[in-house]
């Protein structure tokens, strides 16, 4: 926050209260790591929910939504639990199969918290404001802070989430994840995100998405 407050133009991005999310939550996901070092996986979206209800500051968590099996589910959600399920050979048949096999997760909330709490896990959005139809110019702010965050970690596996995420590339050139955004309508038919996380993590440093702890 500190470096933050340095930048041009930065009370309006961290004070702007029309912006998304609530002021107190844009740095929601760093809040939960307690060291730099802690982070083993870095996977970054684009930006937060177009929507107060939705919007914590952390990538990809829908906070209007308790519970994997709710039918309004975001389907950038629920696309990357299939791709969970299926690095894990938890095989479903339909959607209604699906939501049964989603009843061995917890609480959509705890799902996030715990493994950014008890594994490492960053879920963070390249932008961490929203604006309608200034994408663009929120991502430009934000740029040098993730820029910033990323010097302070101790070599992550990155993935990198859409067209927005993947401009970092260039400035990380390490173990880097490249997929589509789980909004896309394709994201399904790549390569499988989960498994590609799978090969790149070092001995000792394996998370376990299902069971959120490291083995």
């Amino acid at each position: 926050i500190q470096f933050t407050k340095k930048l041009e133009n930065s009370e309006e991005f961290l004070s702007n209260e029309s912006y998304l999310p609530q002021v107190d939550l844009r740095f929601k996901a760093l809040s939960l790591i307690k060291q730099a070092q802690d982070v083993k996986i870095v996977i970054l979206g684009q930006d937060p929910y177009p929507n107060a209800s939705k919007a914590c500051g952390i990538s990809f968590l829908d906070n209007s939504i308790k519970d994997f099996r709710d039918p309004k589910l975001a389907p950038s959600l629920r696309n990357l639990i299939k791709h969970l399920f299926n690095a894990n050979g938890i095989n479903f048949s339909s959607i209604s199969d699906l939501k049964q096999k989603m009843a061995i997760l917890p609480s959509v909330q705890d799902f996030f918290i715990n493994l950014s709490v008890n594994c490492g896990v960053l879920w963070l959005n390249a932008s961490l404001t929203y604006e309608k139809g200034q994408q663009k110019k929120h991502c430009l702010f934000w740029k040098p802070v993730m820029q910033y965050i990323f010097e302070q970690l101790d070599d992550p596996i990155y993935v990198l989430m859409g067209d927005f995420a993947q401009s970092y590339e260039s400035d990380i050139m390490r173990r880097v994840v490249k997929t589509k955004h789980p909004a896309a309508t394709d994201f399904l038919m790549g390569d499988n995100v989960f498994s590609m996380i799978r090969k790149l993590e070092k001995p000792g440093e394996s998370v376990n998405f299902i069971k959120q702890r490291i083995e």
